[in-house]
Formats: structure tokens, C-alpha cells, sequence
């Protein structure tokens, strides 16, 4: 398969590589590994970035490529990844999104690398691309439901100005359901059924032959630029269900 941006990943090898969409798009040969060490001068999801992604970044990303990051969680929350050691020159935010893999079904920013790598693209203007990376994944078609309007939004802004200007009116939109959630009879559920699980209490499908259920996540918590990152986070392999 070809795809229209080379598409690349920092692999810090901090998890089971069974549970990892990005190694399962790696032995697809759709993701190529490069060291850490090496200088990146495409468009690179990191919560170091001070740029939102958007579909100004089309050229550049055809041009040189697209780069996820790798790793735990739970070690990036405790300062232990050394992110900023990394030589990047253009490091991306992606906006608000929420997670369609059956592990975080409907959580924003927990997204896998599959789920970081198919948004960027979408965005940047590169849908049939986002498309082949998500239909490596029985539950891949599900993430452009549930972000359908959000992305398509997006992908029509004219930089990262803008993207954000949309993120900041969508927000705004959702924050009177939100606040119900402290109501003792609000049911998150009710908000949408996730199609990967059972429902309230139940469990996640079975792993997908020769690959995974989702561990990976997006680092969402320190600050503001955390909570907008796209870096691809891998999640303990012992754990298997977080955030």
C-alpha cells in the first residue's frame, strides 16, 4: 500500500509491542521506526509543540513526513521520557479529539498512535490516507464517527489559528452537558453507546489476530499544550485500562 505521507515513529520500547497500533502499522509496513537520536524536520506530534496541526501543514508533511512518539504514559506524567532531548524543528499540537479504541472509548486526547497518526493526515487534508491507516482496525472506522464534525471542521480551517478557534467553539457548545456529570443521577452513557464494548460494565472485544487491543494513549494532563498533545504514548502493558 501507498500512502501519500511517509510516516515515521519514535519508539522508546517502553511497551508490549503486541498491544501497540503503531507496531502493528510498523509489520504492515505503513510506519518505519527512526532513532531518536536523529534530526526530524517534518511535522512531529509532541507535546512540545506550540502550533496546533492543521492543514497548513499539508506540504510539508507530503514533503518529509509525519512522526509520533512512542512511549509510556505513565513515565512521561513522572518526567522520566527525555522528550526534549529530542532534535525536532517542528513539533504539532493536535486539537481536541476523542479516542474511538475499545480501551478509552469516548475519552478526549486518549488516543492511540493509529488514532494520532489517521487524524493528522485527516487533517492535513489526506482523508483516503487517514482512512487506509484506520482500516487496519476492526474498531478504526469508529474514530471518524465519533470525531466526524470535528474533523471535518478542521480539515476546512486555513491554519492553526483557526483550528483552534474551532476547538474553542466546540468546546464551549459541549460545556453545559459536561457539567451534569456532577449530577448523581447523569449517566455517561447515555451521551453515546460505545460500539466496541458491551456497554456499562462490560469488556472490551477480543485482541484482533496478529495484533492488539489498543494501549496507547495522547499525554493529556500537565498543562495546556499537554492536554492538546498528539504525542502517541504507549500505556503499561500490565495495565489495561487507564486514564
Amino acid at each position: 500500500m501507498h500512502l501519500s505521507v511517509p510516516l515515521m515513529m519514535i519508539d522508546y520500547q517502553q511497551c508490549d509491542p503486541k498491544r501497540c497500533s503503531g507496531k502493528k502499522l510498523e509489520r504492515f509496513g505503513l510506519v518505519k521506526i527512526v532513532p531518536k537520536s536523529a534530526r526530524w524536520t517534518g511535522i512531529i506530534l509532541s507535546p512540545a509543540g506550540e502550533k496546533v496541526l492543521s492543514p497548513a501543514d499539508k506540504d510539508l508533511m507530503k514533503r518529509i513526513g509525519l512522526c509520533v512518539i512512542d512511549c509510556s504514559w505513565n513515565l512521561v506524567d513522572d518526567n522520566e521520557v527525555p522528550l526534549h532531548k529530542l532534535r525536532a524543528t517542528e513539533p504539532r499540537l493536535l486539537p481536541w479529539l476523542l479516542a474511538a479504541n475499545p480501551v478509552n472509548y469516548g475519552r478526549p486526547f486518549k488516543l492511540t498512535c493509529a488514532e494520532a497518526i489517521a487524524a493528522s493526515l485527516f487533517i492535513a487534508g489526506y482523508k483516503e490516507d487517514a482512512h487506509a491507516i484506520m482500516d487496519k482496525f476492526i474498531w478504526g472506522h469508529s474514530f471518524f464517527q465519533v470525531n466526524e464534525e470535528l474533523l471535518a471542521r478542521y480539515s476546512r480551517c486555513a491554519d492553526g489559528e483557526e483550528v483552534l478557534r474551532v476547538q474553542e467553539e466546540f468546546m464551549a457548545r459541549i460545556a453545559e452537558p459536561l457539567d451534569k456529570a456532577d449530577e448523581p443521577d447523569f449517566d455517561p452513557w447515555a451521551l453515546g453507546e460505545n460500539p466496541n464494548s458491551e456497554g456499562p460494565g462490560g469488556t472490551a472485544p477480543e485482541s484482533e489476530p496478529d495484533a492488539d487491543e489498543p494501549s496507547d494513549g495522547v499525554v493529556a494532563e500537565a498543562d495546556l499544550a499537554a492536554r492538546l498533545a498528539g504525542v502517541a504514548l504507549e500505556e503499561e502493558s500490565d495495565v489495561s485500562e487507564v486514564f
